[in-house]
């Protein structure tokens, strides 16, 4: 989306309070820069979105549970993983495992497989399960797995590789979703901060850019990803563009406006989205026409069971007027039963 298309469809051209929003972005560009961003971007997404990590980044086997990333060492200490699940049998997994899900900037170094390796190990002796490192990275290794050795043991590390090609495709399907019609939805969002974490050097500029000009006009978004994604663009455009205070500025003050209107009271604070009494109605209509089906529905079944049952009772009603009548006929042959 370039910035003459962006201006067109801008929902917030509405008249706003410069003063407070000047004032917001100028605080936001104060504060330090998180060293740890991308880090923090996936470690605290994919505890929230568990489920649908596991789906876009087709993770080993079927998702079963998100565990605590916080594995304790032979030695007393404790290392911190980026993703850490318990999933069943599926594909690759033939028995109930779990799964170590790291992220990585460029290639692995042996330090970092080590540390991999040590991941695996001590999680699967908390979970008595085998346990499978998948590592996504912007590094295309052309490959889908590699085998190291460690200590004298092989294992195997698998890649999920969100290199420039990937991104761009990515990019191009959000930005051509009619999000109007069906909303972001939880991949949408996920793969939303994929591609904030993983496009590197000046790739990443311009990928923020397209996407802090699609995360402005996205009218049908909830709550939690929009503030999710409001976070995730402040702490990414501090991150990326350094000492471009201009494009900088620029960008934090595009997506503060972009919650003004419905997400942020009097810029002082977050307040839950406020539903119109259409939306409402809507939502009515649409709950009110299910509902309406599935009574229907359970109507129509019980009717059908009646059926069945008075059908029954007839069958026994007909058995007990033929036992009565060979009992009587029984008795007049002095035979007793």
């Amino acid at each position: 989306m370039n910035q003459i298309n962006f201006n067109s469809n801008y929902r917030h051209n509405s008249q706003y309070n410069m003063d407070k929003i000047d004032e917001l972005v100028e605080l936001i560009m104060n504060e330090d820069v998180n060293p740890q961003t991308l880090d923090y971007l996936f470690r605290s997404n994919s505890r929230s979105y568990p489920r649908t990590y596991h789906e876009v980044l087709e993770l080993p086997g079927k998702f079963e549970e998100v565990k605590d990333t916080m594995v304790f060492i032979i030695d007393g200490t404790a290392k911190q993983l980026d993703y850490f699940e318990t999933v069943t049998e599926g594909g690759i997994v033939k028995r109930n495992a779990c799964v170590n899900a790291e992220q990585q900037k460029g290639i692995l170094k042996p330090s970092k497989v080590v540390d991999i390796f040590e991941y695996c190990l001590y999680s699967g002796f908390q979970e008595n399960k085998l346990c499978y490192p998948v590592v996504v990275t912007d590094y295309d290794y052309g490959k889908e797995y590699e085998d190291y050795e460690v200590e004298g043991r092989s294992f195997r590390i698998y890649f999920r590789i969100y290199n420039r090609e990937k991104i761009e495709k990515i990019l191009n399907t959000l930005k051509s979703k009619d999000y109007n019609k069906h909303g972001l939805t939880n991949s949408d969002y996920v793969q939303f901060i994929l591609c904030l974490i993983f496009a590197n050097s000046e790739f990443a500029k311009e990928v923020i850019k397209e996407l802090v000009y699609l995360f402005a006009t996205i009218e049908k978004i909830n709550h939690n990803h929009q503030m999710g994604l409001y976070l995730a663009l402040k702490m990414i455009i501090k991150f990326r563009f350094g000492d471009d205070l201009k494009r900088k500025r620029e960008l934090l003050e595009m997506v503060v406006k972009s919650i003004h209107n419905s997400k942020y009271d009097e810029l002082e604070g977050y307040e839950a989205e406020q539903t119109s009494l259409d939306d409402l109605k809507a939502q009515y209509a649409t709950l009110k026409a299910e509902t309406d089906a599935t009574i229907a529905k359970k109507d129509k079944t019980i009717t059908e069971k009646n059926k069945t049952i008075s059908n029954q009772s007839k069958a026994l009603s007909e058995k007990d007027r033929w036992i009565e009548k060979a009992k009587i006929a029984l008795a007049k042959n002095h035979i007793s039963i």
